[in-house]
């Protein structure tokens, strides 16, 4: 704010008084002056931001002094007053600050803050203006306005307004995924605060007729998962929600009942069926087919059936520690895990040097050698067959020939063959005196190449 002061001539008791003529932009001479006050200051607004100067004047017609020297002037606005509410929204019960900045450094100014319209509280000091307040009723709810007037100068007020929400003080709803537990499952609780508030979570629980200690540490979530690992930490239990460095909590919220129970401890045994094999029965109460079974070999799972029984064979190189855990099937909780049986198995080894090569060799040959027998005694049993006939006895009429016997009924005949020199003889049936008959053997020879049909009683030309 640009001040014009001038000595003596200056007095505030002058007769006549003094005007002030301001003026701008280096126009002192040839221009009308911006404006004439009767004090020596004068308050340009933002846009008027410029050079300035000014001279005094009295009397009519004026008697001018002399031009004052020029100073820029830069304007600015003031920067807006800041009321703030913390926390907003807040709950009866709650104590809540008002604090009142007009950002203009720590000077001394006057407060007053109203609520609807009406006054709340007054206040004088250094800015900012702050204040605490607890909320008795939800009635407080409403728009709150505060106004600051810098102290020596009331032409300077500033305004600032908020809307402050109070609310009933809340009562959190606990939730929980399982009513009963065995140990080394976990539970999840669920504490929801019907308010868009954040809030740490505090969880309780009773075990002897009344609210005990948290029975945790504070979470910033609204969940809580925990493995019961006794029984005695069955019961019911709570939550409620607190904020604030003066910690303001809601009410307790609703409760839930938790039975712990202990988990069961599988029985895990095994019963060689064959040198070779051995089969593992994991043994666990009620019947077997609720529940499904984990299989554990060196603390790894190898197998997830509904089978009791885990049967092994060298093949699958079962040596190592084995373990069982049963899930029950209707809550998906798991047992405990099972006692370790530790299993080796031996394999005897193959005769040094001996590769599949070597037995692939071995098992063909012994193929060739039975393929060779086999074919050699169906040889053997063809050729063991009589390959002679018996030829009907010719008729006395059919061979008038002297020297030629007649053959009996019984004679024996074989074909001549081809491509072969065979000898061929008919021996006749024997009479008692066969040691005088010079006829008793007679031997026909044929050449190679005879024709077909040729007998050994007919005559071979």
């Amino acid at each position: 704010m640009p001040v014009c002061k001038f000595g003596a001539i200056g007095a505030a008791n002058s007769t006549p008084p003094w005007g002030i003529y301001w003026y701008r932009d280096y126009k002192e001479s040839d221009s009308e002056p911006v404006t004439v006050t009767e004090g020596s200051t004068y308050s340009p607004t933002v846009s008027e931001s410029t050079i300035y100067s000014c001279r005094g004047g009295r009397g009519d017609p004026p008697y001018y002094t002399e031009y004052s020297n020029r100073i820029d002037i830069n304007v600015s606005e003031r920067p807006p007053a800041v009321l703030t509410v913390l926390p907003n929204p807040a709950f009866t019960g709650e104590t809540v600050t008002f604090t009142c900045d007009m950002n203009e450094g720590e000077q001394d100014w006057s407060y007053s803050i109203d609520k609807d319209g009406a006054f709340f509280k007054t206040y004088s000091g250094q800015n900012p203006y702050a204040f605490n307040t607890t909320l008795q009723s939800t009635r407080l709810s409403g728009k709150y306005q505060c106004t600051g007037r810098l102290t020596g100068n009331n032409q300077v007020v500033k305004k600032s307004e908020v809307t402050l929400v109070v609310s009933a003080k809340p009562k959190p709803k606990l939730e929980s995924d399982r009513s009963s537990v065995l140990t080394t499952n976990n539970v999840t609780l669920t504490c929801k605060v019907e308010s868009t508030a954040s809030w740490n979570i505090y969880w309780y629980r009773d075990n002897k007729g009344s609210i005990t200690v948290p029975v945790t540490t504070v979470t910033t979530q609204t969940t809580y998962t925990f493995i019961p690992s006794s029984v005695s930490e069955s019961g019911r239990y709570w939550c409620r929600g607190g904020r604030g460095d003066q910690t303001y909590f809601t009410a307790y919220s609703t409760s839930v009942y938790i039975n712990v129970s202990e988990a069961p401890v599988p029985v895990l045994s095994r019963h060689p069926d064959r040198p070779e094999t051995l089969t593992l029965n994991c043994t666990l109460p009620e019947s077997p087919s609720d529940w499904t079974y984990t299989w554990l070999k060196d603390n790894r799972v190898v197998s997830f059936s509904q089978n009791s029984e885990y049967i092994l064979g060298p093949s699958e190189n079962p040596s190592g520690e084995y373990q069982c855990q049963g899930q029950r099937n209707h809550d998906l909780q798991y047992s405990k895990l099972s006692k370790t049986i530790t299993v080796s198995f031996k394999v005897s080894p193959r005769p040094a040097g001996l590769t599949s090569l070597h037995v692939g060799l071995i098992v063909g040959l012994l193929v060739v050698i039975l393929l060779s027998i086999l074919l050699l005694l169906l040889w053997r049993y063809g050729t063991s067959k009589d390959p002679c006939g018996v030829r009907p006895a010719q008729s006395q009429g059919t061979n008038p020939s002297p020297a030629t016997d007649q053959a009996s009924a019984d004679d024996v005949y074989c074909p001549l063959q081809h491509g072969d020199t065979s000898v061929y003889g008919v021996i006749n049936q024997p009479d008692d005196d066969y040691e005088n008959d010079p006829s008793y053997v007679r031997v026909l020879e044929s050449q190679i190449n005879q024709p077909d049909g040729v007998y050994a009683n007919d005559t071979a030309v």
